[in-house]
């Protein structure tokens, strides 16, 4: 089988896991029901059958409200995106101007990976508390998304195994997985909202009773009725909770599923299942493997790379991610069986002849494949050292990655800054066809933004000029995280000017 396959059957499995999500919410409306319909007849003694339409509708109704505000709460909670949740778990955002060596190299990670998947790239975070080997993903939307890494997983990993870490996150991205997660924990916690209610109906129904004793109905009636209302909180308590415990089984079962589904796609990504691989075995020897510390890494375990959870849930059913055994053993069918049409950002490669630019290819991080002999396949990680394993070239398969090394290196460094990033951006606005117009447009931008912004906005559309066009998106792609740290006004500042630059050209 390989990794296409492993997709397939990931998103298969995902979705007969969705219909069983929906099986228990029927499972807990009858439940309560049948409970119900116990106290009305051996508590209270009234005559109701088995099959009241009009009960069941009084009793799916209420459930149905309550499970569905509760999510809709807690997913209200969630919106506010992955830097939120990144600076919950004691997350720093990497600003490029002040990166370090290793936190430099991620960034060039993360920005060629985001060509890979052909999706915006996110922000970046380093958990500098955590020692161990992990990273997350999360947000509500590529746009929302944010990428976090723990300090350990920045000075364990080489460059290849810390891109197929990343390739791994960007995977949860580009398949949705954030959001099918955003919305398991909201269903989770309405469903948790049952629970909750049985307890306060177990708390104040002697309030209830007393208030019904001072309007002075009889004592069989009232001693009833409490009675009733107690079994029935207690009822509401056992429910809740079983259907919590089950949830989180289930939520669990997709977030293994997702798991092998991010491990295939970051073999689509970065063609080398060896990095990916080597990383998993990193974890299993480390000290403190992915465990992360922060208060809130138990509820969201599901997020990380690897099992980030130390409690007693990492019991099988309750565990977040397979066990590293069958995520290797996948990782080396892979190894042995990646398609040579298989290519980075889903374009098609063509197999050529060896070409030194294979390892200008190599040093973007989209390693070309490396050949793997049948004595060493059965390995998990099978693969020869980097400095000897034979390469084979591919065409076009790291188009996008290669347009932006051949990028000049004063661009790619003006843009780490906010204000470079934003002079890009405007760059991008200026009329290279026209010299009248281009004038007009410079002429503009000296009257109306401050001056360095003017001369740094000019002096990338000069270089920009002298450029390869195809440079230009990709170079965009880039500088999305940078521009990602300006504030609402700024953003709006640049809005107001790109259509201005655009009016002037009338394009």
């Amino acid at each position: 089988m390989n990794f296409f396959e492993h997709q397939d059957r990931a998103h298969q499995n995902t979705r007969r896991l969705g219909w069983l999500y929906l099986l228990s919410l029927v499972g807990i409306i009858g439940a309560i029901y049948l409970a119900l319909w116990l106290i009305c007849r051996l508590i209270l003694k009234a005559n109701i059958s088995l099959l009241s339409p009009g009960m069941l509708l009084s009793v799916a109704v209420p459930t149905l409200l309550l499970i569905g505000s509760g999510t809709l709460f807690k997913l209200i909670r969630l919106r506010q995106g992955g830097a939120a949740v990144a600076e919950e778990l004691g997350g720093r955002l990497v600003e490029p101007e002040r990166a370090t060596v290793q936190e430099q190299q991620l960034l060039n990670i993360v920005a060629e990976m985001a060509i890979a998947s052909g999706i915006p790239a996110p922000q970046v975070f380093v958990l500098d508390q955590e020692t161990s080997i992990n990273a997350f993903a999360a947000g509500n939307s590529p746009q929302k998304a944010a990428i976090g890494v723990t300090r350990g997983c920045l000075e364990a990993l080489n460059r290849d195994e810390l891109q197929g870490v990343i390739g791994h996150e960007f995977s949860h991205i580009l398949n949705g997985d954030m959001r099918l997660n955003m919305k398991l924990i909201g269903l989770l916690h309405g469903i948790l909202l049952i629970h909750i209610l049985g307890r306060f109906v177990v708390r104040y129904s002697p309030d209830i009773s007393f208030s019904s004793d001072s309007k002075s109905k009889k004592e069989s009636d009232s001693g009833s009725s409490f009675f009733a209302v107690i079994v029935f909180g207690i009822a509401l308590i056992a429910i809740g909770g079983l259907g919590y415990f089950f949830g989180r089984i289930l939520q669990s079962a997709v977030s293994r599923q997702r798991e092998f589904l991010a491990d295939a796609s970051a073999v689509q990504f970065t063609r080398n299942p060896d990095g990916l691989a080597s990383a998993l075995q990193k974890i299993e020897s480390h000290a403190n493997h992915a465990r992360v510390s922060a208060p809130q890494a138990a509820a969201m375990s599901h997020l990380f790379f690897g099992e980030a959870n130390t409690s007693w849930l990492e019991a099988a059913w309750f565990s977040t991610h397979p066990p590293t055994r069958q995520r290797l053993q996948r990782l080396s069918v892979a190894a042995r069986r990646v398609p040579a049409e298989v290519a980075v950002g889903n374009a098609i490669a063509t197999p050529s002849t060896p070409d030194p630019t294979a390892q200008s290819a190599s040093v973007m991080g989209f390693t070309p494949i490396t050949s793997t002999s049948p004595s060493t396949s059965n390995s998990p990680v099978a693969s020869t050292p980097r400095s000897q394993a034979p390469l084979t070239s591919t065409r076009s398969s790291t188009a996008a990655s290669s347009r932006v090394a051949q990028a000049p290196e004063s661009s790619q460094q003006g843009t780490q800054t906010l204000e470079g990033a934003i002079a890009f951006a405007q760059s991008l606005m200026l009329d290279c066809q026209n010299p009248s117009v281009r004038a007009q447009q410079e002429a503009w931008l000296q009257q109306t933004v401050p001056v360095s912004l003017a001369d740094l906005t000019i002096q990338s559309g000069k270089i920009l000029d002298t450029s390869n066009p195809r440079l230009r998106l990709p170079l965009l792609d880039s500088v999305i995280p940078v521009l990602q740290q300006a504030t609402a006004s700024q953003l709006q500042q640049v809005f107001k000017v790109l259509q201005e630059l655009a009016t002037v050209d009338k394009r």
